[in-house]
């Protein structure tokens, strides 16, 4: 049985939500929303694109925040004059003023509207591509290197006759160069199975399109997550990479990579069919085989990934996650995170909020960051009947003077029934464990690190007492 591993840390896993979330969460933008995208600048402002209908009329407004999310401003209108689904967006950094929205209208091609920097102009129309595009494909993305860079990614066809494309510009979307490739033709995938993409760029330029896809017939039956990766930018080398191997169905794959060009570093977060439900796994490659690791499971729901980012604040890298709890009477929206030097301990997922929020694309919830402002960190958008909100999660601490802040932290493991725990500073420690009704199942005191074997398996809640703080979270032991 594989083990399943995560990080509990001090800024995380608080008892007390209010102490963990900002006390504000925001509806943002009310009204009929069709489709939304968010992006970070440099100088720590968010700007969030939103597609709206009103009173049957299409537009576009930009929503723009400089403290972190605690106050929005509507910055700009812009009319559509066709009909759209989906909208992606990315902004500028400091080296140049512009904004990018990206759109098609399925039939006529695939559209980029690059806006000035302050809203003041109409913005130019750019055709990236002409014909026929799946509208809920499209996927846009802004390189990790010096030079700013664009990529993105689309689907045309359906099926067996699906054919991906890329296309990547350097001169701030003035013009592109365009890569493709058919399903059947790259090796080991026959067949796409969802129109689903997830794009990254790293800091060389090199594409990353995460997807699922058939590689043998029957279909339903080898439902696997591939990456379609590039070596050399665009013009260069590619290649496939199979992530999964199963007999049983892996769906909705969300990609990440590092900034670091001297070592490829993937991360992918996808869902696996495993008892009925769908489970939630992260996957973790520095360039060989990927280690991969339940992530979070919860009986009765299907667990989906919705959104995974990776940032660098202060040289240190931190990957964000947002998930999703789909069940019968009601769902949920998580988020998650790990460190980029302990790649494969994610903290243990937190709610964010729950109800009748949309889950599907293009209305399922997504991040973005505020890196330079002195509370960075994510901000989740998440949309419902009543429009957008945004919530933040408290960032954690960064790297002062050689010493690391706000990472006191316990690294707990769960392998064939047996729960191990594990301070980094040593202790005096109670370990509590209860089962999902509330109820006590066990209290063990530890000073460094604690070995029990609990009577039965299942999702558990848990709290460490000792030192300043209590921490608390969620605990899967398997058998």
């Amino acid at each position: 049985m594989k083990s399943l591993a995560f990080w509990v840390f001090s800024l995380v896993v608080f008892s007390s939500l209010s102490a963990f979330w900002n006390p504000a969460d925001s509806l943002i933008l009310g009204g009929e929303v069709l489709s939304y995208s968010a992006d970070y600048r440099d100088d720590g402002s968010v700007i969030l694109a939103a597609l709206v209908s009103e009173d049957g009329i299409e537009s576009v407004k930009f929503l723009r925040t400089e403290d972190h999310g605690l106050n929005w401003e509507l910055v700009h209108t812009h009319a559509m004059s066709v009909s759209l689904e989906v909208v992606r967006f990315v902004t500028g950094n400091g080296y140049h003023d512009f904004h990018f929205l990206l759109y098609t209208d399925g039939g006529s091609g695939l559209y980029l509207l690059r806006f000035s920097g302050d809203f003041s102009s109409s913005p130019e129309e750019i055709q990236i591509y002409g014909g026929q595009v799946l509208e809920n494909s499209i996927e846009l993305a802004k390189g990790w290197g010096p030079n700013f860079s664009l990529g993105c990614a689309w689907l045309t066809g359906t099926g067996q006759d699906d054919t991906l494309f890329f296309a990547f510009s350097e001169d701030y979307g003035g013009s592109w160069q365009l890569a493709s490739w058919r399903f059947g033709g790259i090796p080991d995938v026959i067949k796409l199975v969802n129109p689903h993409l997830s794009l990254a760029l790293d800091g060389a330029d090199n594409f990353y399109l995460a997807f699922s896809g058939a590689h043998f017939f029957p279909v339903e039956d080898s439902f696997e997550i591939f990456i379609r990766v590039s070596e050399g930018g665009i013009g260069g080398s590619w290649s496939t990479i199979r992530v999964t191997n199963n007999t049983v169905p892996d769906i909705y794959p969300q990609i990440a990579v590092g900034s670091d060009t001297s070592e490829r570093k993937i991360w992918v977060a996808f869902s696996h069919f495993e008892s009925g439900n769908y489970d939630l796994y992260a996957a973790y490659s520095s360039g060989g085989y990927f280690d991969i690791d339940l992530l979070s499971a919860a009986q009765g729901f299907d667990e989906y990934p919705a959104d995974l980012r990776s940032v660098e604040y202060a040289g240190q890298s931190y990957l964000n996650m947002v998930l999703l709890e789909d069940g019968e009477d009601h769902n949920r929206v998580e988020w998650s995170y790990c460190y980029g030097d302990q790649p494969t301990l994610w903290a243990s997922p937190s709610l964010v909020a729950d109800g009748s929020i949309s889950l599907s694309d293009p209305l399922r919830p997504i991040l973005s960051f505020a890196p330079g402002s002195p509370e960075a960190g994510a901000l989740v958008f998440y949309c419902d009947t009543s429009g957008i909100h945004v919530d933040a999660p408290w960032f954690p601490e960064v790297e002062e003077n050689d010493r690391r802040l706000g990472r006191r932290l316990f690294h707990i493991e769960s392998f064939d029934g047996t729960l191990r725990v594990l301070s980094l500073y040593p202790g005096e420690y109670t370990f509590c464990l209860f089962d999902a009704s509330g109820r006590a199942v066990g209290r063990w005191s530890f000073e460094r690190e604690l070995v029990v074997t609990p009577e039965r398996a299942g999702i558990f809640m848990f709290r460490i007492e000792g030192g300043p703080d209590e921490y608390s979270g969620k605990v899967f032991i398997v058998r």
